[in-house]
């Protein structure tokens, strides 16, 4: 009798502490939708998009990779000259993306094929310019620097 009793305690000591365990478990949002964000989980651009949002969108990015390049120039010690010249070459590329720009959001909104041609455009001058300057072996998008270990 004395092991029945304490195997009753026992399930009974176990159900006082799961009941209020299962209160403070959250519950799943209706439709089966979860609440928490995942790596990679962006405020994701909505098309269509009006027309200065996405221009400051692309300002944004525009600014991001000026600032990229002018820390590399100051990493790697170009001389003036040079420094110029690659100024100048992402200038040029920076005055094409914004006439894209210009022509997608001509009418007051931007559609996500207009988006697509302007990325498309930026990453080709990308390219271009890279390929004119000679960056080296680690050139290509996604490859600006050797991976360090």
């Amino acid at each position: 009798m004395n092991t029945v009793a304490r195997l009753a305690a026992a399930l009974i000591a176990a159900a006082t502490f799961a009941v209020p365990m299962t209160s403070f478990a959250e519950t799943a949002p209706a439709g089966g939708e979860h609440t928490h964000k995942h790596h990679g989980d962006k405020d994701k651009a909505q098309y269509p998009m009006k027309a200065d949002e996405f221009r400051a969108m692309v300002e944004k990015r525009i600014e991001k990779v000026k600032a990229r390049v002018e820390k590399g120039m100051e990493e790697h010690k170009l001389p003036a000259a040079q420094r110029a010249v690659i100024t100048k070459a992402v200038e040029d590329a920076t005055k094409q993306v914004r006439g894209a720009v210009d022509k997608a959001a001509a009418d007051g909104t931007v559609t996500k094929e207009e988006a697509k041609q302007v990325r498309a455009l930026a990453e080709q001058l990308r390219a271009k310019v890279r390929a004119e300057l000679g960056g080296g072996t680690h050139a290509k998008a996604g490859k600006a620097h050797p991976r360090k270990r």
